[in-house]
């Protein structure tokens, strides 16, 4: 009997974070990751901050802009279990963004983008 598989992996991330106005704490963006991957195959996970982390308020031309802490490259090997996120983390609280100042800034509704990357390693032969 022979199976054969090319394995899969489901790669969950938050639609989107509402951070309350003048709050300058770290945000959590948690990801998570389940895979069962053919043996040596791996994932690997970074997310970064789009336009630089320069967040545009509706209708016009006033900006904030949000940092991303966490968002290194992180490898997962062939098997992870269901909410897994990364090796050495704790909770999955592995992304976080962060507003810095909102001093000088009119309030407003603000967006920004940020990006994750998934990249599927095949094993070596």
């Amino acid at each position: 009997t022979e199976i054969t598989t090319e394995g899969t992996y489901t790669f969950t991330i938050p639609a989107g974070v509402t951070v309350p106005w003048g709050d300058t704490n770290p945000q959590a963006m948690t990801y998570s990751v389940e895979s069962q991957l053919l043996i040596g195959a791996r994932l690997k996970v970074s997310a970064s901050a789009n336009d630089g982390g320069v967040m545009k308020a509706t209708g016009t031309e006033e900006t904030l802009t949000f940092t991303v802490s966490g968002g290194d490259e992180v490898e997962f090997m062939p098997v992870n279990l269901a909410n897994t996120t990364a090796p050495d983390v704790v909770d999955g609280e592995n992304v976080s963004v962060q507003i810095a100042d909102f001093t000088d800034k009119p309030v407003g509704t603000y967006t920004g983008t940020l990006t994750y990357t998934v990249t599927y390693v095949a094993p070596t032969v």
